[in-house]
């Protein structure tokens, strides 16, 4: 089991925002948790990955018990993460962010890898990060998520507001990682159809629990959207 979390709870001050959920992640498997906004989706990858603490429940990631671990200590047992913000340092290059997903111990020859994949930030590297499309920004931040194939990679609503192109090149990205090295993924997500394209098993939170579950197959997005209208 590469990641195992049992009946996590989190939130913020006294306010519950999940409430014991439960996932597993095997080696090489690419899951999917939908739901609609403010349903507890962000909230819990930040209480798996550390970033926030967690009031309840267990989390176990490469066989390691992580609770109560900082989240760059986390990071380094090979978790890569793509926040829902356009996380980068607007002040720094496009190289310069990615140069500093290597203190997670990604070797400085996964650089150019990454650069073939995304080719569109090869010509872009002197440049200040702040200063690309907001496109592109969501390009350097998956870049920097799977920078050096980590075992498992966080998503979290990484095609929202990008161009339908960029999705599409975003499947395929995630497809070839996934098929080339073993990465698991995480994928949250709203776009029902972009998670469901990828995923093998899915996962709806609504409330802050898991409403529904399994395997992903004709009829699932039908019974997914209904969880977002009821």
């Amino acid at each position: 089991m590469l990641l195992q979390a049992s009946a996590i709870k989190a939130g913020y001050g006294p306010t519950l925002i999940v409430d014991d959920v439960s996932l597993r992640i095997e080696p090489g498997e690419i899951v999917c948790v939908l739901g609609r906004n403010g349903m507890g989706k962000t909230t819990l990858l930040k209480s798996l990955l550390g970033l926030i603490k967690r009031t309840g429940g267990t989390v176990q990631i490469a066989g390691r018990a992580v609770d109560g671990w900082p989240a760059h200590r986390i990071a380094r047992l090979g978790v890569g993460y793509a926040p829902q913000e356009r996380a980068v340092f607007h002040e720094l290059t496009v190289g310069d962010n990615l140069r500093l997903c290597l203190s997670r111990g990604v070797d400085g020859s996964a650089l150019a890898s990454v650069l073939d994949t995304f080719p569109v930030l090869a010509g872009k590297l002197g440049q200040q990060a702040g200063s690309l499309s907001g496109g592109e920004q969501k390009i350097l931040v998956l870049a920097e998520a799977i920078l050096g194939s980590p075992g498992l990679v966080v998503l979290d609503e990484v095609v929202e507001g990008v161009q339908p192109s960029i999705v599409n090149r975003f499947i395929e990205v995630i497809r070839t990682v996934n098929q080339r090295s073993g990465s698991a993924f995480l994928i949250v997500e709203q776009n029902i159809g972009f998670a469901l394209k990828l995923a093998s098993r899915f996962l709806v939170m609504k409330g802050g629990r898991i409403v529904d579950e399994g395997p992903t197959q004709e009829g699932t997005r039908t019974a997914v959207e209904r969880h977002f209208i009821l």
